[in-house]
């Protein structure tokens, strides 16, 4: 004879485990979506502040490379001291020296070879407009900043330059004296004399501030320092 097995009637949640299976549910995924969120938006700073980096090093390289040949002279001759001489080179002469004004600097050098400084050969680097500017063509009578012609060396849709600086430091090494140790500053204890044939070694150092296009808060603001020794020493006769 078999017997009967009485089976319960199944049951489904009720409202109240409805709600709270719906409402820790709804809490889990608010959890996963602002980690998602934070993690997206901390990459995206992160890209910005790599963009800003690349587009300061990338300036900060042009234009060391082109202030090192500041002064250049094609006929330029080696004194006793083997140091490249040049009391008239016409490219450290005047408006055509190196000049450093702020954040804007302004030089020559003799690009063709012709001895001569010719409007294509005046250089000069300054910020306008939240971007770095390098001069390229124009026909002033010296060097100048604003030049008359000039493209950007950086991009300000992606970053906003806000601050550039140039300082010149200048040694002196009063070649007719009797020379001994580095001499890196001889004029200072041996004040030159009329005639003293003077070599000035030279160097700039450029700090460029930068942040990404849009941050107001200046969180993600950057500042890159390097040093350019000139290649060419600026060479005279005293005084001078």
């Amino acid at each position: 004879m078999l017997s009967l097995v009485k089976i319960a009637p199944q049951r489904g949640f009720s409202l109240i485990e409805l709600m709270v299976s719906v409402t820790l549910g709804l809490l889990l995924l608010a959890a996963v979506s602002q980690i998602y969120v934070n993690t997206t938006g901390s990459s995206h700073n992160t890209l910005k502040m790599a963009r800003v980096n690349q587009e300061l090093r990338a300036a900060m390289d042009v234009m060391v490379r082109d202030i090192q040949r500041a002064g250049y002279y094609n006929q330029a001759t080696a004194t006793g001291t083997g140091v490249v001489a040049g009391a008239t080179n016409p490219f450290t002469q005047s408006a055509s020296n190196l000049q450093v004004n702020g954040s804007c600097i302004t030089y020559t050098y003799d690009r063709d070879n012709n001895t001569t400084v010719d409007d294509t050969e005046k250089m000069a680097f300054y910020l306008s407009n939240e971007a770095i500017l390098m001069r390229n063509s124009g026909t002033s009578a010296s060097n100048s900043c604003p030049p008359n012609s000039a493209e950007g060396i950086t991009d300000s849709n992606r970053v906003t330059i806000t601050a550039l600086s140039f300082v010149l430091t200048t040694h002196c090494i009063n070649t007719s004296v009797s020379l001994t140790g580095p001499n890196v500053d001889n004029c200072t204890t041996t004040p030159p004399t009329a005639g003293n044939i003077l070599i000035k070694p030279r160097q700039v150092t450029i700090t460029i501030t930068g942040k990404p296009k849009g941050d107001s808060s200046g969180a993600m603001q950057r500042t890159i320092t390097d040093t350019v020794h000139l290649r060419n020493h600026l060479v005279c006769i005293a005084p001078c």
